[in-house]
């Protein structure tokens, strides 16, 4: 377990961590039912295929993956949790090996 925390406050990670604890706080809101859950949705009018290939950023890459219909706070969660995981895991795997930290070999099994 304390390389379980020690890993997810580490520097790459933490990061990910703080966007998925705020993530997780919206979704119990939303399941309360203090928050709706289009809370942060963009309403945009695209009138024209020319529109959508000059988006750039976020809207760019939604409309990319075909993502237009998706409310902003799930894909937001989704690259949470992905970005997380692939940070942890990296840190898990290729960092903490290197480092001198207090934990034993027995950890990683």
């Amino acid at each position: 377990m304390e390389a379980f925390l020690i890993n997810t406050f580490s520097y790459p990670t933490v990061l990910f961590t703080v966007v998925l604890i705020v993530m997780v706080v919206y979704w119990l809101f939303a399941i309360v039912g203090l928050v709706d859950i289009d809370v942060l949705d963009l309403d945009l009018d695209l009138e024209s295929d020319a529109d959508l290939e000059s988006l750039t950023g976020l809207a760019g890459l939604m409309v990319t993956l075909g993502l237009t219909g998706v409310p902003i706070t799930i894909v937001l969660t989704v690259l949470a949790l992905f970005a997380w995981l692939i940070t942890y895991f990296g840190v898990h795997f290729l960092i903490s090996p290197f480092s001198s930290k207090p934990w034993s070999s027995q950890d990683y099994c």
